[in-house]
């Protein structure tokens, strides 16, 4: 960068700059700016006008203030990237933030671990107590038998396989033995993740430990039934990181050091399609596991499927075209289709041909938001707004119950 004597400059250069949404709000508020020889600083932050990378823009001036090669903080909850430029080193930074707690995971067919039948995958540490995070995929043929466990720092030790849940993919190892301070990961919110956000997948490929691709979000939410996997309902993170063989079980990271997926498989035959099980959903499963050791699902009773209501001409522009006025959102709900006897939505009055149109007071828009709503939780209480023909807009309530 040069250094500028006046703002008229500042602003010439920067405007075709993604710095320039940033100092256009700065800029406005100050009549004149003079830029010290060596950097500005407005705020607790510097931005240096010469040879950094970038900063938070705040109001206080610093001489030659530089910005630390490594964001993180001990905790990446205590930050908010959203108002960090980043820095040369933002994914180095962000794998070095979670690495130490990613370990390879080796069982054997035979019994014999590290023989020529082992299988390996990833994992990564999620508590002190010695919980380790991986896919069902990984250990299932090892259930209630011993792993070995590889740490980043060259360490090894055994563990058992504590519990498996096939249906998510997600399975948990415990350590035999805890000998040390173990470092664990930070979750993040895999919701709040957008299609074109940065991401890294950590793991193993191949046996090659702590191995980084660097990627991007694709899809948030890509549903099985698009990729050909029958009877499975789950929806996992799309994205363009490689996750070969062996990066199974290993987490896949945000720019802020935090684990917002379970990377699981790729697109056989295919680049740059590789999915991890998003870890909002991941979360709640783990802790199930954790504690009981198995998953119970709730059981609702309700088959649903999308619609589209009907377009009442009287009340839409007729400039409109029907391309148009097919694709529009505000027009797609959510009906249900049928209710098992004697299922916990039987006994709330659900009926064929409702239509779902609020869930705990927030608007559905598609089966996720109910399925969201609904949770992994047994003995939940769910309020649903319904509009059904003939009767208007009704509210039912009803407790989800243990899956059958």
């Amino acid at each position: 960068c040069k250094v500028f004597k006046n703002y008229k400059l500042l602003f010439s250069e920067f405007k075709s700059s993604p710095f320039f949404v940033m100092f256009n709000k700065v800029v406005y508020k100050l009549k004149v700016l003079k830029v010290p020889k060596s950097s500005i600083s407005i705020g607790t932050r510097a931005f240096t006008v010469g040879t950094v990378s970038g900063a938070l823009i705040g109001n206080t001036v610093k001489e030659n203030a530089l910005i630390p090669r490594s964001y993180m903080m001990t905790s990446p909850n205590d930050r908010k990237m959203d108002s960090i430029i980043l820095s040369r080193n933002f994914v180095a930074d962000a794998v070095e933030c979670v690495s130490p707690a990613v370990v390879n995971i080796t069982g054997s067919v035979n019994g014999y671990i590290g023989s020529s039948s082992s299988i390996s995958g990833s994992g990564f540490i999620i508590s002190k107590d010695g919980f380790i995070v991986t896919n069902a995929h990984v250990v299932s043929q090892f259930k209630d038998r011993k792993v070995l466990v590889e740490f980043k720092n060259g360490r090894k030790a055994i563990a058992t396989v504590h519990s498996i849940d096939a249906i998510s993919d997600i399975a948990l190892v415990r350590l035999d033995e805890i000998t040390y301070d173990l470092p664990t990961v930070y979750f993040g919110s895999s919701s709040k993740m957008r299609a074109g956000d940065f991401v890294i997948a950590i793991g193993s490929p191949m046996q090659l430990q702590n191995s980084a691709s660097f990627g991007i979000v694709s899809a948030t939410a890509r549903h099985a039934s698009e990729l050909g996997l029958s009877n499975n309902r789950s929806e996992y993170i799309q994205t363009d990181a490689a996750i070969n063989i062996g990066n199974s079980g290993g987490p896949l990271v945000n720019l802020d050091g935090q684990v917002i997926g379970i990377n699981t498989m790729k697109v056989k035959g295919t680049d740059g399609i590789s999915l991890a099980i998003p870890m909002d959903i991941a979360a709640q499963i783990i802790d199930q596991l954790s504690k009981h050791g198995k998953v119970t699902r709730p059981f609702v009773g309700l088959k649903m499927t999308h619609y589209q209501e009907p377009i009442e001409t009287a009340k839409r522009s007729r400039k409109k075209t029907a391309l148009a006025m097919m694709v529009n959102d505000a027009d797609i709900k959510v009906m249900v289709m049928d209710v098992i006897a004697s299922s916990p939505a039987s006994q709330a009055g659900f009926q064929s041909g409702d239509i779902i149109m609020e869930v705990n007071g927030k608007e559905v828009k598609s089966m996720r938001d109910v399925l969201e709503v609904i949770g992994l939780e047994v003995g939940k209480t769910i309020q649903f707004k319904v509009k059904r023909h003939s009767v208007g807009e009704i509210t039912l309530t009803l407790t989800t119950a243990p899956e059958r």
